[in-house]
């Protein structure tokens, strides 16, 4: 199934041949034609293939453009023989653990994951109450199959194969509670989970938000070294809710509006 498309608009601009602006002024047209092919090459399942391609002669990113695309936003991007033609191949499905699935973090953020296309299958583990959040999330309309954990004893099948994971785990700071008391208790959990993604999943992404990322960071570093499977490429300290929280709070006390706020 495939759909072309292409679309002219003009920009009318006045140019000014007078020794005064505005004077003897004449319009000149400036046309732009833009092709767009969208091919939805093969959909079975849990296996999504789609492509898209650009034709240089006609596309307003050029050359330079399309190859900045072609290098950074699609890995296995490949370039056809024939003509100037670029054919856009997107990355394959990953399958995704989240540790911590039943928390507030992490309920969430799953519905987030389970509604990306690049995600073949999710992975849902906590201590407990997680076979509710997955028997809600298997009933999103997205092709990634659901499958959930509990406890100790089911964290190695959890993680088997696992091309990413993300680390939610862990207790939230309380009123009264410092950030050596909130370290005391998380780092031991980020601890425990990161030496079961070293052993079962060694190439994996690991996401870690546990608080406080600063600290729990460095050990998840430490423990993939002493494993010998650290690679300071594949392991990621979390901040996006503060940040997302502090422009709220700036916004609020400013009066400003949290679109201005960066």
């Amino acid at each position: 199934m495939a759909a072309t498309s292409a679309t002219n608009f003009s920009i009318r601009s006045p140019t000014s041949f007078g020794s005064q602006v505005g004077l003897n002024s004449q319009s000149k047209t400036f046309g732009v034609r833009l092709n767009s092919k969208n091919c939805l090459k093969r959909f079975s399942g849990l296996n999504l293939a789609a492509s898209f391609s650009c034709n240089l002669g006609l596309s307003f990113l050029g050359k330079e453009g399309i190859a900045t695309l072609q290098e950074s936003c699609v890995p296995k991007a490949q370039k056809q023989s024939h003509g100037s033609e670029y054919r856009l191949q997107p990355p394959e499905s990953y399958k995704v653990a989240i540790l911590g699935a039943a928390g507030g973090i992490g309920q969430p953020l799953s519905l987030l994951v389970k509604m990306s296309p690049l995600v073949s299958a999710l992975h849902l583990y906590d201590i407990a109450n997680v076979k509710g959040v997955a028997a809600d999330l298997s009933h999103c309309n997205t092709p990634s199959q659901v499958l959930d954990f509990t406890g100790a004893s089911e964290l190695a099948d959890c993680l088997v194969g696992v091309d990413v994971v993300v680390i939610p785990a862990g207790v939230p700071r309380k009123p009264g509670m410092s950030r050596d008391d909130l370290f005391n208790i998380n780092a031991g959990i980020v601890k425990n989970l990161v030496e079961a993604v070293a052993d079962k999943c060694p190439d994996a992404f690991i996401h870690i938000i546990s608080n406080p990322v600063n600290s729990t960071v460095p050990i998840a570093a430490e423990v993939l070294k002493q494993k010998g499977v650290y690679d300071p490429k594949k392991l990621f300290g979390v901040t996006t809710l503060d940040v997302v929280r502090a422009n709220t709070f700036v916004a609020e006390k400013k009066n400003l509006r949290l679109i201005d706020v960066d």
